[in-house]
């Protein structure tokens, strides 16, 4: 959501007023607030008037207000606790050995505690759904009971949703979220490992196996899988011990690459680091290393992606993956330096390349991403490598590094002042992004070719690279964003649209302070 926020201010053209709450440490998260409003308990007299209006007995009016402490939750939770004991009409105050409950939380419990056991079950199971849940869900975690939502939802613990995401079943919401929280918290660590992965199970039933609940999956298998729960729910079953940590860290991962694809970088890393703390194999660390490596490179954090790739060779890899990681540290290293905002020392880079070098096996992408990193470090010497490795490309059927091969002749044509040649060259790269789906490359095509055109004075070709990269950078990064200012910004004045130039100001202040904390 605040992602959300923030591109919005950065994309909008015209003023407009953002409003939201947060708790007290939201404010400096991210870009500096206009204004932050306060939001204090609420004075004895605003209590006083909702317990007024509640028609609460004189004799338990004030006592209903000083344990409130001006939070309306609390009160309101207050009172439906008087109501559950039968309370709420008494004349003569509370038992002097009445528990008094001392926060939301301990308001809440005793509500619970006051359920019948089918209706503290139902609540109970639900809590492991989520915040949102459906009947027919709830009951597959009651093995087929029907479960009491409505009288749940009478006592005011669950809502009944206006509009169903379900479909034609109902659908409920917790009235709060610290309902749900405590509901959970009474669940035994076993019985949630054990309810965790039944909600799990059915759900990869029911969308037989598909990606539309990817994230849920990994999440529900996650929490029956972790150390502290697993042993308790199947002390004498290792076999569905591993079966449920394998189901976990399959579906975190796959969740984290659609995350990924989709730009949600954040997300990705958290869950494929959910998957690494749980995954025991090298082998498939080495794995989701990559990954989170990978990962780190779309947000530009080149020093996350070493980090990651480093962990992954100090659990020695095979040959072959040892050689992918090493061209990969080489290619970003000394190819891309730019990136970094402490590149590592050249001769650092040169080791990782000799190693790649001397690891990779010919024909491989690991020997492309080598060559890359080699001709892209010394574009005036680097045309070979670079060719070579546009061959590879071609041959292994891997568009991507055709695409930074041509970037790479480019670059050395650039170098030594043939400026068509290296218009052909992005031309080429630009040829090869049709057999692309990730956006990252394809927008990073427009941008480089769209520069490698203004030096060659093809200026005219240049403006619907700028707005076809624009319209893909506003779906990835800020950073994304940053480039693609810049673009329309040296076109405009290239063109010498001043007029044009100065209204992108006020986008390129946004999209400058939405990069402040990019890596």
């Amino acid at each position: 959501l605040l992602d959300l926020l923030e591109h919005l201010v950065s994309v909008v053209r015209e003023p407009f007023l953002v409003l939201g709450t947060s708790r007290a440490e939201l404010p400096g998260r991210s870009r500096p607030l206009d204004a932050v409003l306060r939001l204090a308990p609420l004075s004895r007299q605003d209590a006083e008037q909702i317990v007024d209006e509640l028609a609460i007995p004189a004799a338990l009016r004030d006592l209903v207000v000083e344990r409130a402490e001006g939070n309306p939750f609390f009160l309101e939770e207050f009172v439906a606790m008087l109501i559950d004991h039968g309370y709420f009409d008494s004349e003569s105050g509370l038992p002097a050995d009445f528990p008094l409950p001392d926060s939301i939380q301990s308001v809440l419990a005793a509500r619970i505690d006051l359920l019948s056991s089918s209706e503290k079950a139902a609540l109970q199971a639900a809590s492991v759904v989520g915040r949102q849940f459906g009947a027919t869900a709830v009951g597959v975690l009651l093995d087929g009971i029907e479960p009491e939502l409505d009288a749940l939802e009478e006592r005011d613990l669950v809502r009944q949703r206006a509009v169903s995401s379900l479909g034609a079943e109902r659908e409920y919401i917790f009235k709060h979220g610290l309902t749900r929280d405590v509901a959970y918290s009474t669940l035994t660590r076993a019985r949630r490992a054990r309810l965790h992965a039944a909600f799990a199970r059915w759900l990869e039933r029911e969308g037989e196996g598909s990606d539309e609940h990817a994230a849920l999956l990994g999440h529900h298998y996650a929490q029956a899988a972790a150390p502290e729960f697993v042993a308790l729910a199947w002390p004498d079953e290792p076999a569905q011990r591993e079966v449920v940590r394998g189901k976990a860290v399959t579906w975190l991962r796959r969740a984290a690459e659609l995350a990924a694809a989709r730009y949600a970088i954040a997300e990705a890393l958290t869950l494929l680091d959910r998957a690494l703390l749980l995954e025991h194999d090298d082998e498939d660390k080495i794995e989701i290393l990559r990954q989170k490596g990978r990962a780190h490179v779309l947000r530009y954090d080149v020093g996350g992606f070493r980090d990651s790739i480093e962990q992954a060779l100090a659990l020695r890899p095979a040959r072959s993956v040892a050689a992918h990681l090493y061209a990969q540290l080489a290619y970003y290293g000394i190819g891309r330096p730019y990136m970094w905002k402490q590149p590592p020392p050249r001769e650092l880079g040169e080791k990782w390349l000799a190693k790649a070098l001397a690891l990779a096996e010919p024909g491989t992408e690991a020997r492309g991403y080598a060559l890359l990193g080699q001709a892209l470090s010394a574009p005036d010497t680097g045309a070979d490598a670079a060719e070579e490795a546009y061959r590879l490309g071609e041959a292994l059927g891997h568009p991507s590094l055709v695409a930074y091969a041509c970037e790479a002749q480019a670059l050395g044509a650039t170098q030594a002042g043939r400026y068509e040649d290296a218009c052909g060259w992005a031309a080429r790269a630009l040829e090869a992004t049709r057999s692309l789906s990730d956006p990252g490359v394809i927008g990073y095509q427009y941008w480089n070719a769209g520069f490698v055109f203004l030096r060659g004075g093809r200026i005219a070709e240049v403006r619907p690279l700028a707005e076809r990269y624009d319209r893909l950078a506003s779906s990835l990064s800020p950073h994304e964003e940053v480039h693609a200012v810049a673009l329309h910004a040296v076109l405009e004045s290239v063109l010498g649209n001043w007029d044009a130039l100065a209204e992108l100001t006020m986008r390129a202040e946004s999209a400058t302070v939405a990069n402040d904390d990019f890596p």
